[in-house]
């Protein structure tokens, strides 16, 4: 099991491997499509992988906020109560999501201190501690 399920779109890969190398840095194990094994089905890894994560970052780029499975896993981690998300543009969060606070990261470098980043990692320990360690039939639930 994951600590973190990473939701985003892909054409902004490269731009959100510097969170990916950023979480791992602090400590944070993190699942993003980058691990789907041959011969699975797509959608049964994610549902697996989103199921059983501690939490569920989404990222909310130009690209991401009208993306349909970055929606699907942001209800899906608000439905487990475990989303946080971030931008990573200056975007205005699709409207299902404007009323959870995010992470604002836009023209961070991954690599140099910021408050928001600080933040974003004290409340990612925070969901953590509340998750069961397993992710199996005790996950919190809405």
């Amino acid at each position: 099991m994951k600590d973190i399920f990473l939701s985003y779109k892909k054409l902004d890969a490269e731009r959100v491997r510097v969170l990916v190398e950023a979480f791992e840095r602090s400590g944070f194990t993190v699942w993003w499509d980058r691990e789907i094994p041959a011969g699975k089905s797509w959608a049964e890894v994610i549902e697996e992988a989103i199921t059983t994560c501690r939490c569920v970052v989404v990222v909310w780029s130009e690209n991401s906020v009208d993306a349909e499975w970055v929606h699907k896993e942001a209800r899906k981690g608000e439905q487990r109560r475990n989303l946080i998300p971030v931008m990573i543009d200056a975007v205005q969060p699709p409207f299902e999501f404007e009323h959870v606070q995010a992470a604002n990261l836009v023209g961070w470098d991954g690599v140099s201190e910021l408050d928001q980043y600080e933040q974003l990692v004290e409340r990612i320990e925070a969901v953590i501690k509340t998750q069961p360690g397993d992710g199996g039939e005790d996950a919190v639930e809405a």
